[in-house]
């Protein structure tokens, strides 16, 4: 017959050591005994395998769709960045502006679950234009939480960035809202002196050099202004960029 020994706490014969008082309880599978330095027993479980940083979800196409985090993710890092707007034309002896960048909001989630029910919205670009008209804003970026976990009816939003105008300024670039950092976008060159798209978070808008008659360079950062177009008849201006939703996951 198996003996046991039942006591409440052990100590150690003529040492000077604290009494360690056992759990009243019992433990749960992979639980082992944990010390709070008073000499309490405790039960603890070992920390999850593969906690931390899973992966990055990455959203850089215009439109929308849904989105729920991947099976064991409780906390999210959202980034949004707005559509870039596009340069103006130009139909005489004038210079045009450039676009404005979309806004960039950044904000953390606690709490999700991949039952949790969100919607994904990545802002278009806002096309250039030809000859005597205005550019085209971009479109918002938007993250939002639609039911489950601890935040319903979230919505983190990075507007688009105005339009390059026809032998005028630039509308104001994209405000950002429901972050836990918020960044309104940068305003497209004024028409004249560098006529530039105006760079987002991400990157650099379109850039005076290239071709005449297509406006300058293309604009390369998601989010970024066009370059407005040059002094001449029929010029075009460049389009900016289409925005981007990134969410980085953790277990």
């Amino acid at each position: 017959m198996a003996s046991k020994i039942i006591v409440d706490q052990l100590e150690k014969t003529g040492g000077a050591l604290t009494a360690l008082t056992l759990p009243t309880g019992n433990a749960s599978a992979s639980q082992f005994l944990q010390n709070d330095g008073a000499g309490a027993l405790t039960w603890a479980g070992a920390a999850l395998a593969g906690a931390g940083f899973h992966q990055l979800v990455v959203r850089s196409s215009s439109g929308s769709a849904t989105y729920s985090p991947a099976a064991g993710v409780t906390k999210i890092v959202v980034i949004v960045q707005g559509g870039g707007g596009g340069g103006a034309g130009s139909a005489g002896a004038y210079y045009s502006s450039g676009g404005s960048a979309g806004g960039y909001a950044l904000k953390s989630f606690t709490g999700v679950a991949s039952t949790d029910v969100m919607t994904v919205v990545v802002g278009a670009f806002g096309p250039g234009a030809t000859g005597a008209a205005s550019g085209t804003a971009g479109g918002a970026s938007q993250f939002i939480s639609v039911s489950g976990g601890l935040h319903p009816f979230t919505t983190v939003e990075g507007l688009g960035g105005g339009r390059g105008i026809a032998n005028g300024d630039p509308e104001a670039g994209g405000i950002a809202s429901g972050g836990d950092i918020n960044v309104t976008g940068i305003q497209g060159g004024p028409k004249e002196t560098d006529r530039l798209g105006a760079n987002s978070m991400f990157g650099f808008g379109g850039s005076y050099y290239g071709a005449a008659a297509l406006g300058g360079g293309e604009s390369t950062g998601y989010g970024s202004g066009g370059v407005g177009a040059y002094s001449v008849g029929g010029a075009v201006g460049r389009a900016g960029r289409d925005g981007l939703v990134l969410i980085y996951e953790y277990k």
